[in-house]
């Protein structure tokens, strides 16, 4: 394998197969951000392999030991699988968005959907989810702590009510946000607990006009260079009424 830093400063250390096939095929893309002093991980993959995310932040030069926060995106088993064995495994302050904190934190597969993807063949048969009671909780505003800032937005209608990132490091925007929007302007848009799509077009037009270098979504391919067409794309689709699926 090889070193995957995207620009200086933001490292893609987790992708399954709806990405690059970085780490297991299952994975959502993981996103590791220098700050200034302060490493953050951005969602961390379904948990099966966690061996794996931690070799590729070893290979681009990073101790586990190092990263100080662990931001969800939403209580997603793809995205949030390995969360508990890093809070246990090197202390990695876990912050879980609040409006589905609690179902993570009990392990409720029901209310955060996983039951039913699971019954769909989206998760293997045998898996299933490690509760993580998270040591923070994301609300849309803005986040200022050990030197990380961010304004954090509300990504509702994918999941129950799931938080998009936005910040900005070495002089670039960086947006990341979950499924909220992927390549192409699209929504991922499913028929599970917390789907809404009047909550979903929302959330999608409060962040269409954000100025964004870095798109990092959660799964496929992400953008590097005005990163915010993607979210103007899907946010004019709900502007003029349909569905940008």
């Amino acid at each position: 394998m090889i070193e995957m830093k995207l620009v200086e400063g933001v490292y893609l250390v987790g992708s399954g197969r709806n990405g690059i096939f970085l780490t297991d095929e299952l994975d959502c893309n993981c996103y590791l951000v220098e700050f200034e002093g302060k490493l953050a991980l951005f969602d961390c993959g379904i948990g099966i392999r966690p061996e794996l995310l931690e070799a590729e932040i070893q290979r681009d030069g990073f101790r586990m030991e190092d990263i100080s926060y662990l931001f969800l995106t939403h209580c997603h088993g793809d995205h949030i699988g390995a969360a508990a064995y890093l809070q246990r495994e090197y202390g990695i302050k876990v912050v879980v968005p609040r409006t589905e904190a609690e179902a993570f934190a009990r392990g409720d597969e029901a209310a955060m959907g996983l039951d039913v993807a699971r019954d769909a063949g989206f998760y293997p048969p045998d898996y299933h989810l490690a509760a993580c009671r998270g040591d923070e909780t994301a609300v849309p505003g803005i986040w200022e702590k050990d030197g990380i800032h961010m304004e954090l937005f509300d990504a509702s209608g994918h999941s129950i009510g799931g938080i998009c990132y936005y910040g900005t490091v070495k002089g670039r925007r960086f947006f990341i946000g979950g499924d909220l929007v992927m390549m192409g302007g699209k929504i991922s848009f499913q028929l599970i607990p917390g789907a809404d799509i009047h909550a979903y077009a929302r959330c999608v037009r409060e962040v269409m006009d954000l100025k964004v270098d870095l798109f990092l979504p959660g799964h496929g391919l992400f953008q590097l260079q005005d990163g915010g067409m993607q979210l103007r794309m899907a946010g004019e689709a709900f502007e003029h009424l349909y569905i940008p699926a």
